[in-house]
């Protein structure tokens, strides 16, 4: 790789566990446990059991927890050799899968895992509405389901959901599973990914990362009124990888760029001129996990990061140490979470306190205050029909010391959605075309 130089208490299931007092288990009863510990944490997430064993590295080498390596299971949908069936049944049940990109072109790939299933399990992927087949994976002798499913090119660009397929063998009925969101994007003019990021120059402006599809990465300086300057080209060979602008996290007062690819983290520190050093690794094992760097959560004035496991929805906190790593360990602080999309959002509300934004799938907009102790409170409604939109936040585009959103369409499309505080919104503007 070369580089150059964001009522109630939402939908039914989101429960913030540190906030209500809730379950709330130690690390190692959310690790790869066995018996009765593994089967508690089973039926209290209402899932199969959560893979937490994340390897976060600091500046200093800081080990945060252990590893927990995923082999690959059989791509290949023919029948592989499996050993006889042994063991403890209850560690090979039912399991929810994940899959990235979350956007993705009409003839690209997904790449999906499933963990913990039989050697043999055939498992079967569609394209809602329509069931649009995808294809089919089946589990090899490590028990796992990895491999690649492409979308077909006749797809046209819009908001979908991929669910699994199955029949009931003993009613014969057709039964449709885990519906996840995916958006099918308008063609080689559109960008693969599109971030919000405090300035990469320190002005009060923020900036918008664009990464196109053939991993070229872009960098586009808002202006006062939040309309966006000219691009240029900061990096190259970020194909594959999935970008998280967490602002300062390094503590030299420059916006730095968090990248994650095939479960490995690595942070890129600006040098405050536009540009970015080269990748340092700062973990990995975050392959099922949806990374949202959140700013300060905890107080003491050093970055933080959240992490939705995709299959459990496990909502976990790792504190940034402010020198470019984590501190040790990690603490759940919800669940349920794995329908909802997270977003970081700044101090909305101007109390001196993160906040994050979530959407639900049915689309409504929700506003989560920040606590300063890694908590939040109950969930506020601010908005709804953002349902097949591609939502970024976490920075401050026009200046006003309000953090902004922003919103793409399937067609690529960008708009402004400029802070109020409070945690609502003006009345969108468009600002750009082709992302």
């Amino acid at each position: 790789m070369t580089v150059k130089s964001s009522q109630r208490q939402g939908p039914d299931r989101e429960r913030l566990v540190t906030a209500m007092g809730r379950w709330n288990p130690s690390p190692a009863q959310i690790g790869l446990g066995r018996g009765s510990v593994r089967r508690r944490m089973a039926r209290s997430l209402g899932v199969g059991v959560l893979s937490a064993g994340l390897v976060l590295t600091g500046s200093v080498g800081v080990t945060a927890a252990p590893a927990s390596a995923s082999p690959a299971g059989l791509v290949s949908a023919t029948d592989p050799v499996c050993p006889p069936r042994t063991g403890d049944a209850d560690n090979l049940a039912y399991r929810l899968f994940w899959f990235t990109p979350s956007r993705v072109q009409s003839g690209g790939t997904l790449r999906v895992e499933k963990l913990d299933q039989w050697c043999g399990t055939r498992f079967e992927l569609v394209l809602l509405p329509g069931e649009i087949r995808l294809g089919t994976l089946v589990a090899g002798p490590t028990h796992k389901i990895k491999g690649t499913l492409t979308i077909p090119g006749s797809v046209k660009p819009g908001a979908y959901q991929v669910a699994e397929r199955l029949f009931d063998t003993d009613t014969g009925r057709k039964i449709l599973r885990d519906h996840r969101p995916i958006i099918i994007s308008g063609g080689p003019g559109s960008m693969a990914q599109v971030a919000l990021s405090p300035s990469l120059t320190g002005s009060r402006h923020g900036d918008v990362l664009a990464l196109d599809w053939a991993g070229a990465l872009w960098r586009y300086p808002a202006s006062g009124s939040g309309q966006l300057g000219r691009g240029s080209q900061i990096g190259s060979g970020f194909a594959d990888f999935r970008l998280y602008p967490p602002g300062d996290w390094d503590g030299d007062a420059k916006a730095d760029l968090i990248a994650v690819k095939a479960g490995q983290m690595f942070l890129y520190r600006g040098d405050g001129k536009g540009g970015l050093a080269r990748a340092e690794p700062i973990g990995r094992g975050w392959a099922p996990y949806r990374v949202i760097p959140t700013g300060d959560l905890t107080g003491d004035g050093v970055p933080d990061m959240l992490a939705i496991h995709q299959g459990s929805g496990a909502l976990l906190l790792y504190s940034g140490n402010g020198r470019g790593g984590f501190k040790p360990g990690y603490r759940q602080v919800g669940h349920g979470w794995r329908n909802m999309q997270l977003f970081a959002a700044g101090d909305l509300n101007r109390d001196g306190r993160a906040d994050i934004l979530g959407v639900s799938s049915d689309g409504r907009l929700f506003f989560y205050a920040g606590k300063g102790d890694g908590s939040f409170r109950a969930a506020q409604q601010v908005g709804r029909g953002w349902k097949g939109l591609d939502l970024v936040a976490g920075a401050d585009l026009n200046g006003d010391a309000v953090a902004d959103i922003c919103a793409r369409t399937s067609g690529g499309v960008l708009n402004l959605y400029p802070g109020r505080g409070g945690g609502s919104f003006a009345a969108p503007v468009q600002i750009g075309k082709g992302f």
